[in-house]
């Protein structure tokens, strides 16, 4: 099993970019098949009123080869919440229209270990969102990671 954290950036409009920190967890069932679940959140925001955006997803994990430098690809469903604001031009508060909202998951990576259990990890996912006006979304990180129990 891996866990890992790390950070990243986002590629969206209605997300909109930031530092965005999150961890992940994979589990395999054999070599080159497992499960993976991750959660991401923008740690940042331009306005104190505004909430952390997120996205969250389960996976399913593919590794076609475990070598020094290990890809691994990501398949899954998750949802994304977005911050959009309804406000009034009268001077009545905004309103957080936050509902979560469907995506489909694509994620491609590549870990390699610094040591016998600890992995530095290169990500990017894609993000495909039901219903969602301001487009799909792309994540950019990077995290560092322990492997429990057999290694690589």
């Amino acid at each position: 099993m891996d866990a890992a954290a790390g950070f990243g950036s986002i590629a969206s409009h209605q997300l909109g970019g930031g530092f965005w920190a999150g961890g992940s967890a994979t589990a395999m069932f054999s070599r080159y098949v497992g499960v993976n679940g991750e959660i991401a959140l923008r740690a940042t925001s331009a306005n104190a009123r505004r909430f952390n955006p997120y996205e969250a997803d389960i996976n399913l994990a593919l590794r076609p080869l475990t070598r020094r430098w290990t890809p691994e690809l990501l398949l899954g469903y998750g949802a994304v919440r977005d911050e959009s604001l309804a406000c009034a031009s009268n001077g009545i508060p905004c309103a957080q229209l936050n509902q979560p909202y469907g995506a489909a998951h694509l994620g491609a990576d590549v870990k390699t270990y610094v040591s016998r259990r600890t992995f530095l990890r290169f990500e990017y996912h894609l993000y495909i969102i039901h219903n969602f006006f301001g487009g799909n979304a792309s994540r950019f990180a990077v995290s560092i990671g322990y492997t429990f129990g057999g290694t690589r």
